[in-house]
């Protein structure tokens, strides 16, 4: 569950429930049944409806600024409309203002307790932002709002295998099948959850059935690739395991968004940074001018499976020292650098301005 990543219409919903974004919590605009009170009486229902979708139009294309301004256009003609303010909330979680997005997703579920686009909309949010804790909370009220309400255990699960309750996400996955027996990724999380608690034959026996199912999505399909060689990694079949990641690997190429991927975005954001940031230009900068009462922040670097999260985990045991999982600090920090001074490729021009 991710909140940086553009995310299309036809792309796999980002709550895990494997339908396709646009007919899952993309259609906030349509799925929901709660409308605000309007307080212009020269501004018809029908009138409202319209700017919510056109606000929604514009938040799943990515033009975050610009729905972002439609939505409090629509709030100030209707100030409790619920899916107004929730996808404000989106926008801004989006924009780089996790803690302001997140206060107005909370207001939403003031507006409309029972509203489930609204809920899951901030399960998902509270997950990606780390609090984990709260997203399972309301992940927990979500399950019980009737049949549609049963589906959230799909996120449920989630939160519980985020927070090593293995055995309590297994069930909220076996409840969410039976919820929702047509989205097959609910069979790749059981497989991932049964492999966190060592049952490899068991998540290998459920991939390869799985992955013979006629029509899978192919994202999916290649996900499950992914996961059964590492199974089988995790069984020394070595051979086995290498053929398996080559045929996801080929596969994932064939997938349109995959051909779209630029290679060459990162090295060169990278390259913009060492040209624009240089000893010179750091030097203005004095460490009196910014000293502050704040905490100093110190990263800790390495490559997957190096050690990261089990030392992140001894250092958390420290009173003095508080830790979090990979967040996307600095890229929040980019878009309000962006922000302030005006996004330029020229990167040591937006120092200098900064």
């Amino acid at each position: 569950m991710s909140s940086e990543k553009q995310i299309f219409r036809n792309d796999p919903c980002p709550c895990g429930s494997g339908n396709k974004y646009k007919r899952c919590c993309g259609n906030l605009a349509h799925h929901s049944g709660f409308r605000g009170v309007s307080e212009n009486a020269t501004t018809t229902p029908s009138q409202v409806e319209q700017l919510l979708v056109d606000a929604e139009r514009l938040r799943t294309a990515g033009n975050y600024e610009v729905a972002k301004q439609k939505y409090e256009e629509i709030l100030r003609i209707s100030t409790k409309e619920a899916r107004a303010v929730t996808g404000l909330g989106l926008c801004l979680t989006q924009l780089g203002q996790g803690d302001r997005g997140l206060e107005e997703l909370r207001r939403a579920i003031d507006l409309a307790p029972d509203e489930l686009a609204c809920l899951n909309h901030l399960i998902v949010a509270l997950f990606n932002h780390g609090k984990v804790e709260e997203s399972l909370k309301w992940s927990k009220r979500a399950v019980r709002l009737g049949p549609e309400g049963a589906k959230t255990n799909v996120l449920l699960a989630n939160c519980y295998e985020k927070l090593h309750r293995i055995e309590e996400a297994l069930e909220a996955n076996r409840l969410a099948q039976i919820a929702n027996p047509q989205i097959k990724y609910l069979k790749l999380q059981e497989a991932k959850l049964n492999a966190r608690n060592g049952d490899y034959d068991r998540a290998k026996n459920i991939l390869r059935e799985t992955i013979q199912v006629p029509g899978l999505d192919p994202e999916v399909r290649t996900q499950m690739l992914s996961e059964l060689g590492r199974v089988l990694d995790k069984l020394n079949n070595y051979g086995e395991a290498y053929d398996v990641f080559a045929q996801g690997g080929l596969e994932s190429s064939r997938n349109p968004k995959v051909q779209k991927f630029k290679l060459e975005t990162r090295p060169n954001l990278i390259k913009a940074y060492i040209k624009g940031l240089t000893e010179e230009r750091l030097k203005k900068w004095k460490p009196e001018d910014l000293k502050d009462d704040s905490w100093t922040p110190t990263f800790l670097v390495g490559f997957p499976r190096s050690g990261t999260t089990m030392t992140e985990q001894i250092l958390a045991t420290h009173s003095g020292i508080v830790t979090t999982d990979e967040q996307p600090y600095l890229e929040h920090v980019r878009y309000e650098w962006a922000r302030i001074v005006g996004a330029n490729p020229d990167i040591g021009w937006m120092a200098d301005q900064l």
